[in-house]
């Protein structure tokens, strides 16, 4: 039962609050999911780390059968992925939303073919839930990928104020960081192609995620001219001029 419980908490939205993290650096997760960010406040910019466990078996991993006359290992069943010719079957997803859904989000998906042969690609969703669609202009770099036969991790740095005001949103706001596995991807060329993840494999941090005051320091203001004295001074008439200074 404890192990049903556990994989049911991982899947499952819970109530949202109006909780906040204003951490420039930090870390949340929901189960299995884990995100990782780190702010580089001079250059403006935000490396993610997102990691996901995509797969899921239980049949075998209760309490252990009694001793008996010891058998050749066999394959672990709670361990493994899963191919569709030389490609893991299952891609992850990250992104930022603004009102918690999938729609109208800023999203990066990844997976891993092999140790050389993986994609991360910017994304985004629009007005309905469809496959995220490739992002025209890039606005991620040093993008990595790798995969231990059960978690794939993706790592990508973005720039927390984006220049591209219709595919991205800037993260100089609260979001919310929504999550995503699952669908087999059947080319890892750019752009990818991959399958739809179910209901039950997609989910969002209810903690809201605000970088506001993560930013470049502002510049220096340039210093006001001092105010004038007013127990020195000087007069002019034409060509007669008259001077003061006060002895305080």
């Amino acid at each position: 039962m404890a192990y049903i419980l556990l994989f049911l908490l991982a899947i499952t939205a819970a109530s949202f609050s109006n909780a906040q993290d204003d951490s420039c650096s930090g870390m949340m997760s929901a189960g299995s999911f884990t995100v990782e960010w780190e702010t580089d406040e001079d250059d403006d910019y935000v490396q993610f780390t997102y990691s996901a466990e995509t797969q899921f078996c239980l049949q075998e991993c209760g309490p252990p059968a009694p001793p008996s006359t010891p058998a050749p290992p066999a394959p672990d069943p709670c361990t493994g992925m899963m191919t569709v010719g030389s490609y893991i079957t299952n891609w992850v997803g990250v992104g930022f939303s603004l009102s918690a859904s999938m729609i109208n989000s800023d999203v990066v998906v990844g997976a891993v073919a092999s140790d050389s042969e993986y994609f991360v690609e910017d994304r985004y969703v629009g007005g309905s839930r469809t496959t995220p669609t490739f992002d025209t202009t890039q606005n991620i770099k040093n993008v990595s990928a790798y995969d231990d036969g059960t978690t794939t991790t993706i790592s990508f740095i973005r720039p927390r104020v984006s220049s591209d005001n219709s595919q991205d949103i800037d993260l100089d706001q609260c979001v919310f960081i929504i999550w995503a596995f699952g669908g087999s991807v059947t080319s890892h060329a750019t752009p990818a192609t991959f399958g739809q993840h179910s209901n039950s494999e997609r989910g969002v941090f209810t903690t809201q995620f605000c970088l506001q005051e993560c930013g470049p320091p502002a510049p220096p203001s340039t210093p006001a001219p001092p105010a004038p004295d007013p127990c020195t001074g000087m007069m002019t008439v034409g060509s007669y001029m008259v001077e003061w200074k006060t002895e305080e």
